[in-house]
């Protein structure tokens, strides 16, 4: 995965001396991010391991160990590693509760996450019984109007969309964007997911006019971050796509489909699990739009890239029980 990103990283590896200051941890979450974002995995789970290191060694980084751990939960998801990182998060919890207790919106976000974790790996039940144990409150609209209530009720629209009931689902993600619009900075991200999965819901129900309206309106915001998120806009483009598709507009679906393919390639690599999900999407793109030839090109090629990595990621080794032992 990834050729020739090996040696590269090996030259950043240990930059951090045993004697790590606040300072280096933070450079080095930073250096990770900034990583990620171009699509250099190895490299940035390097950095994110070099700051978990630097953040273990300081008793006043307990903040920065359960970013790092996040950060390496994330870079997980992008391998395809998802038993990986759900044993992050669960590493992230058991420190939180050990250090402040089982409470708080450190971990509520972080069970979210492992939520979403289960839902992306098509475990939805499992998703969905985290969801209310963990937070049986944020997700029932009007009560709460912070982040952790909006991401909530985003990842329950998404479970009832797994349930093939888009009319509730539609209206858990318009009150989840709700409450993002309602908060002044840092939910840019979050918005435009929101806006991406409202206009799938909307597709679904045949509202495909306004569906487009929320897939542009996903996908500008996600070109207007400060740090790209490629994977994220992959995702929109496909989205996109879907709906110029069911507007009939040939021509502009091949090229949003085909954007996004190309995209996901770059981001994970050409035999990542999560760019042959995107070919999948794009040949049934193709197959809508009339294009069958290249439907079944992509079509196999994407079943070939699952087929060598035992036919796509599963979460096996964390069953849900084991991550609501805190709770």
């Amino acid at each position: 995965m990834h050729i020739g990103k090996v040696c590269a990283f090996i030259a950043v590896a240990s930059a951090l001396s045993a004697a790590a200051t606040a300072s280096d941890v933070s450079e080095a979450l930073k250096q990770g991010r900034q990583l990620q974002s171009q699509g250099r995995l190895v490299e940035a789970e390097q950095r994110f391991e070099t700051a978990l290191r630097g953040a273990g060694e300081r008793p006043d980084q307990i903040d920065s160990q359960v970013t790092a751990l996040g950060n390496l939960a994330s870079v997980d998801i992008d391998l395809g590693l998802l038993d990986k990182a759900a044993s992050r998060y669960q590493d992230a919890v058991a420190i939180l509760v050990k250090t402040s207790g089982p409470d708080g919106r450190q971990i509520t976000e972080l069970y979210l996450q492992m939520a979403e974790l289960y839902l992306e790996s098509g475990q939805t039940s499992t998703a969905e019984k985290i969801l209310r144990n963990v937070v049986p409150r944020e997700y029932r609209p009007a009560m709460h109007r912070d982040y952790s209530s909006a991401l909530a009720l985003d990842l329950m629209a998404c479970v009832y969309a797994h349930k093939k009931k888009p009319d509730r689902a539609e209206k858990m993600e318009r009150e989840s964007l709700s409450i993002l619009g309602e908060l002044s900075n840092g939910a840019e991200a979050a918005l435009a997911i929101g806006y991406m999965h409202l206009a799938t819901f909307l597709e679904s129900r045949k509202i495909p006019n306004e569906a487009l309206h929320y897939a542009e309106r996903s996908l500008a915001l996600l070109r207007m971050l400060p740090e790209p998120q490629p994977a994220m806009e992959a995702a929109a483009d496909i989205t996109l796509a879907s709906i110029l598709a069911s507007l009939s507009r040939k021509g502009a679906a091949e090229t949003a489909a085909t954007a996004g393919y190309k995209l996901a390639e770059r981001y994970y690599g050409p035999n990542n699990p999560r760019t042959a999900t995107i070919l999948l999407a794009e040949a049934a793109i193709m197959r809508r739009i009339g294009q069958k030839q290249e439907a079944r090109v992509a079509d196999w090629e994407a079943r070939r890239i699952l087929a060598d990595n035992g036919n796509g990621p599963q979460i096996q080794t964390v069953p849900a029980d084991a991550l609501l032992e805190h709770k």
